[in-house]
C-alpha cells in the first residue's frame, strides 16, 4: 500500500479524532491537523497500521476461500529496507510504503467418504465353558466385607 494511501487513512482518523480531543489552548473540535498529527501521529498511525493488516489478512483469507488453523503471521517490509522493526518504523514516520508478507496455517481439505462401501468386520471369542467355571470359583473366594461395629473413623487418623 502506498504510503499516500495510509497517509489518507491516518488524516481520516485524526480528523474524527478532533472532536473528541480536548487539548489545553484550543476549543474543542478546533485544534489544527497538523498538531495532531505532532502529538498523537505515530500511534494513530500505529493503529491505521493494524486496522490495514486486518482487512487485508480477511481480504486473502475471502478471496481464496481458506479455512485457518492459526493466526496469519505478518511480516512487514520496505523496499528500501531489509530490516523488518527500520522498515515499520520508517512506514509508521511515513517514509516507506506498506508491503507485507504473510505467512498462513490453513486446514487441509477433507474429502468424505460413503459409508456405504465400508465393511464392518466382528471379531468374535471362543471361551470354553471350563474357563467360565474358573472364573466363577475364583468370584467365590472374594471375601464379602461387613461393617465394623464403633464410632465412624476419620479421614485423617
Amino acid at each position: 500500500m502506498p504510503a499516500s494511501d495510509l497517509d489518507a487513512r491516518l488524516n481520516e482518523r485524526l480528523d474524527t479524532l478532533k472532536d473528541r480531543v480536548n487539548i489545553n489552548g484550543f476549543r474543542k473540535g478546533k485544534v489544527p491537523l497538523a498538531h495532531l498529527k505532532k502529538l498523537y501521529g505515530k500511534s494513530v498511525m500505529a493503529e491505521v497500521l493494524d486496522q490495514v493488516v486486518a482487512e487485508a489478512n480477511r481480504k486473502i483469507v475471502d478471496d481464496n476461500g481458506l479455512k485457518l488453523a492459526m493466526q496469519p503471521k505478518v511480516k512487514v517490509t520496505a523496499e528500501d529496507e531489509p530490516d523488518e522493526q527500520k522498515a515499520v518504523l520508517g512506514v509508521i514516520e511515513g517514509k516507506h510504503d506498506l508491503g507485507l508478507t504473510v505467512a498462513l496455517e490453513v486446514l487441509p481439505k477433507v474429502d468424505l467418504k460413503d459409508v456405504s462401501e465400508l465393511e464392518v468386520e466382528r471379531l468374535t471369542a471362543e471361551v470354553a465353558e471350563a474357563d467360565v467355571d474358573e472364573a466363577v470359583e475364583r468370584a467365590k473366594q472374594n471375601r464379602a466385607f461387613a461393617a465394623k461395629d464403633g464410632p465412624p473413623r476419620s479421614a485423617t487418623a
